[in-house]
């Protein structure tokens, strides 16, 4: 799944809420950073161009720039398979 999302910078920025999900993501901010708050801890933290989103037990709120966001969504275990020798090379 691959979106790309432009918005208006007339206009103010806006959040949305993400709920916890299982599943494991890429993510790529290809000309815009996005913020993202941990509504269980308070903290804010402004993510780097390139993140990878694993499993999360708490919501959180988004903030994205103007131009934003490529992801790409795996299957249970797909992040892995992706990364396999790579990780075996490093921690094992």
């Amino acid at each position: 799944m691959i979106h790309q999302i432009e918005f208006d910078s007339g206009k103010p920025k806006f959040n949305f809420s993400v709920p916890p999900l299982p599943e494991q993501s890429l993510f790529f901010y290809v000309r815009d950073s996005i913020d993202a708050q941990n509504t269980a801890t308070n903290q804010k933290e402004t993510h780097s161009s390139s993140i990878i989103v694993g499993p999360n037990t708490n919501r959180r709120i988004m903030t994205p720039g103007r131009n934003h966001l490529i992801k790409v969504g795996f299957q249970p275990g797909g992040l892995y398979r992706l990364f396999r020798n790579t990780y075996e090379r490093t921690f094992m």
